[in-house]
Protein backbone atom coordinates (compact mmCIF):
# COMPACT_ATOMS: atom_id res chain seq x y z
CA UNK A 1 0.00 0.00 0.00
CA UNK A 2 2.83 2.40 0.87
CA UNK A 3 4.50 1.74 -2.49
CA UNK A 4 1.23 2.28 -4.34
CA UNK A 5 0.65 5.54 -2.46
CA UNK A 6 4.18 6.69 -3.34
CA UNK A 7 3.70 5.76 -7.01
CA UNK A 8 0.42 7.69 -7.10
CA UNK A 9 2.07 10.71 -5.45
CA UNK A 10 4.88 10.70 -8.03
CA UNK A 11 2.45 10.42 -10.93
CA UNK A 12 0.38 13.34 -9.66
CA UNK A 13 3.14 15.66 -8.47
CA UNK A 14 6.09 14.97 -10.78
CA UNK A 15 5.94 15.45 -14.51
CA UNK A 16 9.12 13.58 -15.42
CA UNK A 17 9.45 11.70 -18.73
CA UNK A 18 9.30 7.93 -18.26
CA UNK A 19 12.80 7.45 -19.69
CA UNK A 20 14.23 9.11 -16.58
CA UNK A 21 12.99 6.28 -14.37
CA UNK A 22 14.91 3.06 -13.83
CA UNK A 23 14.58 0.21 -11.36
CA UNK A 24 17.23 -0.34 -8.68
CA UNK A 25 17.33 -3.56 -6.66
CA UNK A 26 18.13 -3.14 -2.97
CA UNK A 27 21.33 -5.19 -3.16
CA UNK A 28 22.62 -2.91 -5.95
CA UNK A 29 22.51 0.07 -3.60
CA UNK A 30 24.63 -1.48 -0.84
CA UNK A 31 27.76 0.56 -1.63
CA UNK A 32 26.44 3.60 -3.49
CA UNK A 33 23.10 5.22 -4.23
CA UNK A 34 23.33 7.83 -6.98
CA UNK A 35 21.98 8.53 -10.45
CA UNK A 36 25.31 7.82 -12.17
CA UNK A 37 26.62 4.47 -10.92
CA UNK A 38 23.14 2.89 -10.84
CA UNK A 39 21.87 4.43 -14.08
CA UNK A 40 20.34 2.46 -16.94
CA UNK A 41 22.94 3.90 -19.36
CA UNK A 42 25.85 2.67 -17.23
CA UNK A 43 24.33 -0.82 -17.00
CA UNK A 44 23.88 -0.93 -20.79
CA UNK A 45 27.49 0.18 -21.26
CA UNK A 46 28.77 -2.66 -19.05
CA UNK A 47 26.51 -5.20 -20.75
CA UNK A 48 27.85 -4.12 -24.13
CA UNK A 49 31.44 -4.49 -22.95
CA UNK A 50 30.77 -7.93 -21.47
CA UNK A 51 29.46 -9.07 -24.87
CA UNK A 52 32.75 -8.23 -26.56
CA UNK A 53 34.43 -11.36 -27.89
CA UNK A 54 37.07 -12.36 -30.37
CA UNK A 55 39.75 -9.68 -30.42
CA UNK A 56 39.46 -8.43 -26.81
CA UNK A 57 40.01 -9.63 -23.27
CA UNK A 58 38.24 -7.83 -20.42
CA UNK A 59 40.04 -6.91 -17.21
CA UNK A 60 39.09 -4.75 -14.24
CA UNK A 61 41.00 -1.75 -12.98
CA UNK A 62 41.89 -3.78 -9.89
CA UNK A 63 43.81 -6.22 -12.14
CA UNK A 64 46.32 -3.49 -13.01
CA UNK A 65 49.38 -2.78 -10.88
CA UNK A 66 48.10 0.23 -8.90
CA UNK A 67 50.84 1.94 -6.91
CA UNK A 68 50.22 2.79 -3.24
CA UNK A 69 51.23 6.00 -1.48
CA UNK A 70 54.49 6.03 0.47
CA UNK A 71 54.25 4.84 4.06
CA UNK A 72 54.98 6.92 7.17
CA UNK A 73 58.26 5.05 7.55
CA UNK A 74 59.27 5.86 3.97
CA UNK A 75 58.32 9.49 4.50
CA UNK A 76 60.62 9.75 7.52
CA UNK A 77 63.52 8.26 5.55
CA UNK A 78 62.96 10.56 2.56
CA UNK A 79 61.84 13.72 4.40
CA UNK A 80 65.03 15.70 3.67
CA UNK A 81 65.52 14.36 0.12
CA UNK A 82 64.83 16.72 -2.76
CA UNK A 83 62.18 15.75 -5.33
CA UNK A 84 60.47 17.04 -8.43
CA UNK A 85 56.75 17.08 -7.63
CA UNK A 86 54.02 16.83 -10.30
CA UNK A 87 50.49 18.09 -9.60
CA UNK A 88 47.28 17.39 -11.54
CA UNK A 89 47.54 20.81 -13.21
CA UNK A 90 50.87 19.67 -14.74
CA UNK A 91 49.23 16.77 -16.61
CA UNK A 92 49.09 17.05 -20.40
CA UNK A 93 47.04 15.23 -23.05
CA UNK A 94 50.29 14.25 -24.77
CA UNK A 95 52.15 11.24 -23.32
CA UNK A 96 55.57 11.90 -21.78
CA UNK A 97 54.85 15.63 -21.59
CA UNK A 98 54.72 17.24 -18.14
CA UNK A 99 53.80 20.93 -17.97
CA UNK A 100 56.09 21.98 -15.14
CA UNK A 101 56.75 20.76 -11.60
CA UNK A 102 57.71 21.96 -8.13
CA UNK A 103 61.13 21.08 -6.71
CA UNK A 104 61.83 20.98 -2.97
CA UNK A 105 62.63 18.63 -0.09
CA UNK A 106 59.81 16.20 0.68
CA UNK A 107 58.96 17.69 4.08
CA UNK A 108 58.40 21.11 2.44
CA UNK A 109 56.17 19.80 -0.35
CA UNK A 110 52.34 19.65 -0.04
CA UNK A 111 50.85 16.73 1.89
CA UNK A 112 49.51 15.41 -1.46
CA UNK A 113 53.10 14.63 -2.56
CA UNK A 114 52.95 11.01 -1.47
CA UNK A 115 53.27 8.85 -4.59
CA UNK A 116 56.72 7.86 -5.87
CA UNK A 117 56.76 7.14 -9.60
CA UNK A 118 59.09 5.40 -12.03
CA UNK A 119 59.76 5.75 -15.76
CA UNK A 120 56.76 4.59 -17.88
CA UNK A 121 54.26 4.76 -15.00
CA UNK A 122 50.82 5.79 -16.27
CA UNK A 123 49.28 8.64 -14.26
CA UNK A 124 45.49 9.20 -14.35
CA UNK A 125 44.15 12.50 -12.96
CA UNK A 126 41.26 11.70 -10.62
CA UNK A 127 39.14 14.88 -11.18
CA UNK A 128 36.52 14.26 -13.88
CA UNK A 129 37.34 17.55 -15.60
CA UNK A 130 41.01 16.61 -15.94
CA UNK A 131 41.11 12.86 -16.56
CA UNK A 132 41.71 13.20 -20.30
CA UNK A 133 45.17 14.40 -19.24
CA UNK A 134 46.45 10.86 -18.69
CA UNK A 135 50.24 10.83 -18.94
CA UNK A 136 53.28 8.61 -18.95
CA UNK A 137 56.21 9.38 -16.64
CA UNK A 138 59.32 10.22 -18.73
CA UNK A 139 62.80 9.09 -17.68
CA UNK A 140 63.72 12.55 -16.36
CA UNK A 141 61.03 12.14 -13.66
CA UNK A 142 62.09 8.64 -12.60
CA UNK A 143 61.90 8.18 -8.80
CA UNK A 144 60.14 11.52 -8.36
CA UNK A 145 56.78 12.35 -6.76
CA UNK A 146 53.24 12.94 -8.00
CA UNK A 147 50.10 14.09 -6.22
CA UNK A 148 47.61 11.72 -4.63
CA UNK A 149 45.25 13.42 -7.11
CA UNK A 150 46.55 10.81 -9.59
CA UNK A 151 45.91 7.09 -9.83
CA UNK A 152 49.29 5.56 -10.70
CA UNK A 153 49.56 2.38 -12.78
CA UNK A 154 52.89 0.57 -13.21
CA UNK A 155 53.10 -1.30 -16.55
CA UNK A 156 55.71 -3.89 -17.48
CA UNK A 157 57.34 -1.70 -20.15
CA UNK A 158 56.87 1.32 -22.43
CA UNK A 159 54.82 -0.63 -24.98
CA UNK A 160 52.29 -1.60 -22.31
CA UNK A 161 52.29 2.00 -21.03
CA UNK A 162 51.36 3.30 -24.51
CA UNK A 163 48.66 0.62 -24.84
CA UNK A 164 47.11 1.57 -21.48
CA UNK A 165 47.43 5.31 -22.24
CA UNK A 166 45.47 4.81 -25.49
CA UNK A 167 42.74 2.67 -23.93
CA UNK A 168 42.25 4.77 -20.78
CA UNK A 169 41.73 7.90 -22.87
CA UNK A 170 39.11 6.19 -25.04
CA UNK A 171 35.44 7.20 -24.87
CA UNK A 172 34.39 3.80 -23.46
CA UNK A 173 36.67 4.29 -20.41
CA UNK A 174 36.04 8.02 -20.00
CA UNK A 175 32.28 7.30 -19.87
CA UNK A 176 32.87 4.80 -17.07
CA UNK A 177 34.88 7.43 -15.18
CA UNK A 178 31.88 9.76 -15.52
CA UNK A 179 29.39 7.19 -14.26
CA UNK A 180 31.64 6.20 -11.35
CA UNK A 181 32.44 9.77 -10.27
CA UNK A 182 31.80 10.81 -6.69
CA UNK A 183 32.04 14.02 -4.71
CA UNK A 184 30.16 17.32 -5.04
CA UNK A 185 32.77 20.10 -4.94
CA UNK A 186 35.23 18.33 -7.24
CA UNK A 187 33.77 15.13 -8.73
CA UNK A 188 36.48 12.52 -9.26
CA UNK A 189 37.18 8.85 -9.87
CA UNK A 190 38.51 7.42 -6.61
CA UNK A 191 41.10 4.58 -6.51
CA UNK A 192 38.40 2.34 -5.01
CA UNK A 193 35.97 3.02 -7.86
CA UNK A 194 38.73 2.81 -10.49
CA UNK A 195 39.09 -0.85 -9.51
CA UNK A 196 35.54 -1.41 -10.89
CA UNK A 197 36.34 0.03 -14.34
CA UNK A 198 35.96 -2.59 -17.10
CA UNK A 199 38.90 -2.35 -19.53
CA UNK A 200 38.97 -4.03 -22.97
CA UNK A 201 42.51 -5.16 -23.83
CA UNK A 202 43.17 -6.20 -27.46
CA UNK A 203 44.61 -9.70 -27.77
CA UNK A 204 46.82 -8.32 -30.52
CA UNK A 205 48.24 -4.95 -29.33
CA UNK A 206 49.00 -4.03 -32.96
CA UNK A 207 45.26 -3.63 -33.59
CA UNK A 208 44.95 -0.50 -31.47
Amino acid sequence: KSLNDLKQFLNINLEIPKKNFFIVKSKEAENRLDCYSLSYEYKKLLEGLKNISGDFNLILGKDLNIIKTISKEQFKKLATNEFKYIEVKNANIQPNLIDGYTEDVLMALPSRARQKVETNDVIIPRPIGSNKGIGIIPERHNNQLVSTGFIVIRPEDYDEAILLWSILRSEIIQKQFFYLQSGSLQPEITPRDFKKVLIPIPKDPNTI
